[in-house]
């Protein structure tokens, strides 16, 4: 799996799809997280940035875009999910 965070954008890419997402608090000295399937490296603004091996860390981040998925639509004539006709 590859997972890119772009902090300025609030976007998250995995293997290539990208969706808005509402980031975690963070480190504004952050500008953008890559993960390549084996290691990552973090890319700062101000310093020397750094690499990681734990992909723990890039936890919160999937969440945040299996969150922002696109819902399912309804098929014509048909109510969307989870909301009731009246």
């Amino acid at each position: 799996m590859r997972v890119t965070v772009i902090f300025d954008d609030s976007t998250v890419y995995v293997d290539g799809v990208a969706r808005h997402v509402v980031l975690p608090p963070h480190d504004t000295n952050l500008r953008a997280i890559q993960w390549n399937g084996q290691h990552g490296d973090v890319e700062v603004r101000v310093g020397a940035g750094f690499s990681f091996r734990d992909f723990g860390l890039l936890d919160v981040f999937i969440k945040a875009w299996e969150r922002a998925a696109p819902q399912p639509v309804a098929a014509p004539g048909q109510p969307a999910t989870g909301v009731e006709e009246m």
